[in-house]
C-alpha cells in the first residue's frame, strides 16, 4: 500500500501552511483523497512529483542566469497561479493569509506589477528595486 500523508505534514515538507496546501488542492495542482468529509490524504508519490516539478522550475529559473523582469512575472504567475497584481488584490482582499513566506511574496508582486495603484504612485518602475528581483530569484527549493 502506497504511504500517504496527511495535509499537515505535507505542509511542513513543503514548509507552507496547511491553509496553503488547501489552496494547492482547490487549484488542481495537488490531487488528493479523500477518505471522508474530515479527512483528506496525499500519497507520497503524488507529493514527490508536485515537489519535482516545482523543483524544475527553480532549476530551470537558475540556469537562465540574471531574470528579466518579463521571466520574473512569468516565474511569478505560474507559481501563484495568477498575476502579481492579481495576487496584491486577493492579498488586500484577505484571501491570501498573512505570513511571512506571503510578505516575501508581496514584495515581489509589488516589484513585478506592470502598473502601480494609485495608493503606490511613487513607484513607476519596478526594476529599480534590485532587491526585489534578487529575493525573487532567491527562490527556496521544496523538499525533504
Amino acid at each position: 500500500m502506497a504511504e500517504t500523508l496527511s495535509i499537515p505534514e505535507v505542509a511542513e515538507e513543503l514548509q507552507m501552511t496547511s491553509a496553503g496546501v488547501y489552496k494547492l488542492v482547490q487549484r488542481g495542482k495537488l490531487p488528493v483523497e479523500r477518505l471522508s468529509a474530515r479527512k483528506t490524504r496525499v500519497k507520497r508519490e503524488v507529493l514527490d512529483a508536485y515537489i519535482a516539478r516545482h523543483n524544475e522550475t527553480v532549476d530551470k529559473l537558475a540556469a537562465q542566469g540574471a531574470p528579466d523582469q518579463a521571466r520574473l512575472r512569468e516565474a511569478f504567475t505560474v507559481r501563484w497561479d495568477m498575476t502579481p497584481e492579481a495576487w496584491i488584490a486577493a492579498f488586500r482582499r484577505g484571501e491570501i493569509e498573512d505570513t511571512s513566506a506571503n510578505m516575501d511574496a508581496l514584495v515581489q508582486a509589488a516589484a513585478l506589477r506592470t502598473a502601480p495603484d494609485e495608493r503606490d504612485a511613487r513607484v513607476t518602475r519596478p526594476e529599480e528595486y534590485p532587491w526585489a528581483v534578487a529575493a525573487f530569484a532567491g527562490t527556496p527549493r521544496r523538499g525533504r
